[in-house]
């Protein structure tokens, strides 16, 4: 698969999606917390401090992106934006068990029904709307992504190119 045409047809299907939620959606894009649905939340994790733990897969999360620092319920300061080897660096740097989530698993926190952060803003505040990377690796030269801005979309793009990053771990 050639990266940049991936990209190509995945910005244009994007920028064709955005336009059609921007017409009936874009006042509810400030902040999107999941339902409740018999008292639960659809989406359920328990955090603490800064590690978000989901319920069911056990996987642990940092709410915030690599770069800002978790402190009194908000992320501060800015998302680094990385390129795909400096964000494998950052994840080994993390230690702890930290790495880079697969697709399927940063997949999980896209909330469909959420944009421009497209997750949970009540367990993932100030998530950028941006592309997040996943280790998982496209050819000699690509990686993937998966996109928090217009509800998830995903795709590669060159390893040179930057994203945001958001560590996880297997939980006990």
């Amino acid at each position: 698969m050639n990266p940049a045409r991936h990209v190509s047809r995945f910005r244009l299907l994007k920028n064709l999606g955005i336009a059609a939620i921007a017409l009936c959606a874009a006042p509810a894009w400030s902040a999107c917390t999941p339902p409740v649905v018999d008292g639960h939340p659809v989406h359920p994790f328990r955090v603490d401090d800064g590690v978000a733990r989901e319920v069911g897969s056990r996987l642990e999360w940092q709410r915030c992106s690599v770069g800002q620092h978790f402190d009194d319920g908000k992320c501060r300061g800015a998302a680094d934006k990385l390129d795909w080897n400096d964000a494998q660096k950052a994840a080994s740097a993390a230690g702890h068990g930290w790495r880079l989530p697969t697709q399927s698993e940063l997949s999980t926190l896209v909330l469909s029904y959420c944009s421009a952060p497209a997750t949970d803003t009540a367990v993932f505040p100030e998530t950028p709307a941006t592309w997040f990377w996943t280790s998982a690796t496209d050819g000699a030269q690509g990686a993937w992504f998966v996109d928090f801005e217009a509800a998830g979309g995903n795709g590669a793009t060159l390893r040179t190119s930057t994203a945001a990053v958001r560590l996880v771990r297997q939980g006990e």
